[in-house]
């Protein structure tokens, strides 16, 4: 019984006793323009421009994104045409003749930081034949209550990106704090559009299902780019019967695609130790974020639902 103490507190030293702190010097980096912005067919545009944080900086408790940087000059260039956004207090806007096919660069100076840019082209509209759903609700997997919805291209151009997402009516009820009663009480009740989950099955010889969350993305490298109906399904457990659904369908450049694709792939690993470490693209130059651009095909349609 000696023997086996002595063991125990062998190993215990060994564990807790071999303990070594090293100081790990980490290297000043300055802080850099951050952007975001996808640009899209019209006459104006609009994106976020602030300034990346360190690691040991406190959180900023403000809702909707970090304080936009002010004094920032910031232009749309295309062709010999430059248009000069301003800052409304969370975005910089403006007018600029945003057309399918062309190329817009962003380019953004300010006194403290190191200027940035970055490149994008406009893609054409998505080629869509019909969007058609089944006429039954589906069991995915034992719980979840499921349509059928079916996109059916034209075609796919090799290299193109897609993104699917689906909004639906649902009702919101607004309340108010009532002082008399002491309790919030349901004011008036609306209708608005709120995203719906997505589900793909079997898939490209992919069994079983796949949560998507609120949009999928389409790569013509992971898929046959000679593929022309793309079925996915629309989680119903919050919809009604008679429900009004707005299926859009967007044709996004690359760095659009990469840039939501890392950022799906970050959310899907976070808290797992095991995961390799997802580094979140960027495409801006001297900078971080994301500037890319998409064109966007909607339709919508109130499914006939049979018992």
């Amino acid at each position: 019984m000696k023997t086996f103490k002595n063991i125990i507190l062998y190993f215990s030293l060994l564990l807790f006793g071999c303990e070594t702190i090293i100081d790990v010097e980490l290297p000043d980096t300055p802080n850099r323009i951050t952007v975001f912005g996808y640009l899209t067919t019209s006459d104006s545009a609009k994106v976020s421009v602030s300034v990346s944080k360190d690691v040991d900086e406190p959180e900023i408790p403000r809702y909707g994104g970090w304080p936009a940087l002010k004094d920032a000059q910031v232009e749309i260039l295309s062709d010999n045409n430059v248009s000069i956004l301003q800052l409304d207090s969370v975005f910089y806007q403006g007018p600029v003749q945003l057309e399918a096919n062309n190329t817009y660069t962003i380019q953004i100076n300010h006194p403290d930081y190191e200027s940035i840019s970055a490149t994008t082209q406009i893609p054409p509209l998505p080629s869509i034949e019909q969007v058609k759903y089944a006429s039954k609700l589906e069991n995915l997997d034992g719980q979840s209550t499921a349509l059928k919805v079916t996109v059916v291209f034209n075609n796919m151009e090799d290299l193109a990106y897609y993104e699917i997402q689906v909004l639906g009516k649902y009702e919101s009820v607004r309340i108010e704090y009532d002082v008399d009663a002491g309790q919030h009480i349901p004011v008036d009740t609306t209708m608005r559009w709120s995203s719906t989950a997505l589900y793909t099955r079997e898939l490209q010889g992919v069994s079983g299902i796949k949560y998507h969350y609120n949009n999928i993305l389409i790569s013509n490298e992971s898929i046959d780019s000679q593929l022309i109906e793309f079925p996915f399904y629309i989680e119903w457990s919050n919809l009604s019967k008679d429900a009004e659904l707005k299926v859009i369908v967007r044709r996004i450049d690359e760095a659009y695609f990469r840039f939501r694709q890392s950022i799906k792939s970050y959310h899907e690993t976070s808290g797992n130790p095991f995961a390799e470490p997802v580094q979140v693209y960027s495409n801006i130059e001297n900078g971080l974020g994301v500037f890319g651009s998409y064109s966007e095909f909607s339709k919508t349609i109130t499914p006939t639902i049979n018992e």
